[in-house]
């Protein structure tokens, strides 16, 4: 009677004898369970795309680029997922800090605000609010000052921004630096009633 015929394994056993291939087989193992992992959290991430959930989207992209790093597609696919993102959360932070603000609770305002300013960093009036906040909560000064100068780098003309940016400097013992918004906001809008009451103002100040 013959013997049945032996079954071979669908993954080839670990090497015992030799260093070198041992090696290498852990590192082909490493490399596929890795390779799997970036897989199944970009297939999420998909899929969260396709449910219009970019926040989760974003998160799973990340991390999948985490395990796969060097992925250009995964790159792409989060940078457009972070973009979609950032516009949802920073209209709600836009809400919440609207209403905060007509609260006048304005310590929340100032931090919904910022989170706002940081999520749509291209929103000159997000930057203005977030300074405007922080100054009338009496928060930190440097804070306030870098987004009222992103609002007039990124909207020159609005005699708003130049105004804020104006206070900040006023609050920290610049006359001279307000003075120089200001008085671009005078050329910009010579009758408005809040540019001249703020140079009434710079002027006792000196």
């Amino acid at each position: 009677m013959s013997s049945p015929p032996r079954t071979t394994s669908s993954t080839m056993p670990a090497p015992t004898s030799d260093p070198e291939a041992l090696r290498r087989y852990h590192d082909d193992r490493v490399t596929a369970m890795r390779e799997k992992l970036a897989r199944d959290h970009a297939t999420n991430a998909r899929e969260a795309v396709a449910k219009g959930d970019w926040v989760a989207a974003t998160n799973a992209f990340k991390l999948a680029l985490s395990v796969n790093p060097g992925d250009p597609e995964l790159r792409r696919e989060l940078d457009e997922a972070q973009h979609k993102a950032n516009a949802v959360l920073g209209e709600q932070y836009r809400k919440q800090a609207t209403y905060e603000e007509k609260s006048l609770d304005w310590t929340s305002a100032a931090r919904s605000w910022a989170r706002c300013a940081k999520a749509l960093e291209g929103d000159a009036h997000c930057q203005e609010r977030a300074a405007h906040a922080i100054l009338r909560a009496e928060g930190s000064l440097h804070e306030a000052r870098a987004y009222a100068q992103k609002a007039v780098e990124l909207d020159p003309k609005k005699v708003a921004h130049r105004c804020t940016l104006a206070e900040v400097y006023m609050a920290a013992g610049l006359p001279l630096n307000a003075r120089r918004e200001l008085e671009q906001a005078a050329q910009m809008a010579p009758e408005d009633a809040h540019v001249q009451a703020l140079l009434k103002k710079v002027a006792k100040a000196k």
